[in-house]
C-alpha cells in the first residue's frame, strides 16, 4: 500500500470525483535539488556530439558501401556514384567535413539528413523541466509526513494499491526513492537512450527531434534519486513524461484521516467515496496510542 497525504480541498476531492492526480513539475516541488543536474561543459559537450556524428556516419558509409557491393542502389544513386560519394566522405579532413558531405547528400535527394546530434543533450533538460511527479509514501503513520502534507494532521491519505496491471505496478513508472548525498549527475561518455520523433514544421515539412527515453539507466537514477535529508518520507514515486493531470494509477482502496480531521470532513470523504469509487475502500482514522508518543490506526 502506498500513501498521498493529502490536506483537505477541492484538489483533494478530485481524486475521488475525477479520479484524477496531478503529476507536478520537479521545479514546484519543495526539494531544490529536484532533478537538477549541473549543465555540461563545452569539452563534454563536444565529446558527445562527436561521438553521435561518428556513429551516424559510420552507419551512413556502412550502408552506401553495402549497397554498392551487393549492385543495389543507394536511395536514388548507384554504382559508380555511390563509389564517388563514398571517396569524397574519405578524402575530407575532419569528421565535420566528412559529416557535411553525407549530410548535403541527404539533402540533395529531399531526405531531412540526419538528426541534430545537439538534440539530445537540450532534449535532456527539456525532459528533466517538464518530467511529471506524484509521490507517495509507503508509511500512513509519519508525523513528519502529517505535519508537512496533511494539513497538519487535520487532512487525509489516500491509499493506493499496486494491483496488476496499473501504472504503478509498472517499475518503469514506479520505484522506490533512492537516498544518497552524492551530487546528481549525468555521464554523457555512457551514452543515453533516445529516440526520434516526426513532426511537421511551420512550413509543412516533415522533420527529426531527438527524445529521452525515460527507462534509461541514468535517467531514472536522476529521477528517482533523493539527498539523505528526505530519508524519513520513505518515498515511491510515479513518474510520467509530462506534469499535467492523470488517472488514478492503482486502486484507490483505504482512505486514513488524520489524527485532527474533524468528524463532518471524515463523512464527506466516505460520502464522496461511496458516490465515485467503485471498488471497496476502507476507511482509517489515526489515533494517538494511549500512554505514549506513537500513531496508530483505528477502522471508522
Amino acid at each position: 500500500m502506498y500513501y498521498k497525504y493529502r490536506g483537505i480541498s477541492e484538489w483533494t476531492e478530485n481524486f475521488l470525483i475525477k479520479k484524477e492526480i496531478w503529476a507536478a513539475k520537479p521545479s514546484s516541488l519543495n526539494d531544490p535539488f529536484e532533478c537538477d543536474i549541473p549543465a555540461f561543459t563545452d569539452a563534454q559537450l563536444k565529446g558527445h556530439i562527436d561521438k553521435i556524428k561518428t556513429n551516424q556516419l559510420t552507419g551512413f558509409v556502412m550502408a552506401a558501401n553495402q549497397s554498392h557491393v551487393s549492385g543495389e542502389s543507394f536511395f536514388s544513386i548507384q554504382g559508380r556514384s555511390i563509389k564517388l560519394l563514398l571517396n569524397k566522405i574519405k578524402k575530407a579532413k575532419t569528421l565535420d567535413k566528412k559529416y557535411k558531405v553525407a549530410n548535403n547528400f541527404y539533402h540533395s535527394i529531399g531526405h531531412n539528413g540526419f538528426s541534430d546530434p545537439k538534440g539530445q543533450t537540450n532534449s535532456l533538460f527539456k525532459f528533466l523541466d517538464k518530467v511529471g511527479i506524484f509521490s507517495l509514501s509507503e508509511d500512513p503513520l509519519n508525523m513528519l509526513m502529517w505535519s508537512h502534507y496533511g494539513e497538519d494532521h487535520k487532512g487525509l491519505a489516500y491509499g493506493f494499491d499496486a494491483n496488476e496491471g496499473s501504472d504503478l505496478s509498472n517499475e518503469e513508472y514506479f520505484q522506490p526513492v533512492k537516498y544518497s548525498d552524492q551530487a546528481l549527475k549525468v555521464d554523457l561518455s555512457k551514452g543515453l537512450k533516445n529516440a526520434l520523433d516526426y513532426y511537421i514544421d511551420e512550413y509543412g515539412q516533415t522533420k527529426l527531434k531527438n527524445r529521452i527515453e525515460i527507462n534509461d539507466s541514468q535517467i531514472q537514477s536522476v529521477l528517482f534519486t533523493k539527498t539523505n535529508d528526505w530519508r524519513y518520507e520513505k518515498e515511491w514515486r510515479y513518474m510520467r513524461e509530462k506534469f499535467g493531470t492523470y488517472p488514478l494509477p492503482g486502486k484507490l482502496s483505504r482512505i486514513v484521516f488524520g489524527l485532527k480531521c474533524i468528524p463532518k470532513d471524515i463523512e464527506r470523504y466516505k460520502f464522496l467515496c461511496k458516490k465515485h469509487i467503485d471498488n471497496k475502500v476502507v476507511f482509517y482514522q489515526v489515533v494517538r496510542v494511549e500512554g505514549g508518543t506513537t500513531l496508530d490506526l483505528k477502522e471508522v
